[in-house]
């Protein structure tokens, strides 16, 4: 459990893996910075949380995934990447 790029190739060959639940680590990151700046400035915890970026990788879905490392880093296997975006603009940084 973890949505490495060997993993998911292994599972897209048929080779031990039958599924894989991954999660772009890059948004966890965002989400728990989030967090601790809520914390450090004397903010409300955003509680309950639901991660949007996590998914169960199968047989049946792996050939919609670009198996390169661009792509593991890009964190695109788990939705739209735009969330840095939106952390930037609820901490009033610009840019």
């Amino acid at each position: 459990m973890d949505g490495v790029l060997a993993t998911i190739q292994m599972l897209s060959k048929n080779q031990f893996v039958h599924s894989e639940v991954g999660f772009n680590a890059d948004a966890l990151a965002w989400y728990a910075a989030d967090q601790a700046l809520r914390m450090m400035t004397g903010g409300a915890a955003n509680m309950n949380v639901d991660f949007p970026y996590r998914r169960v990788i199968t047989a049946g879905n792996v050939r919609d995934l670009q198996l390169t490392p661009q792509a593991e880093k890009a964190g695109t296997w788990y939705g739209s990447t735009d969330y840095q975006a939106g952390f930037r603009a609820h901490w009033g940084l610009t840019g």
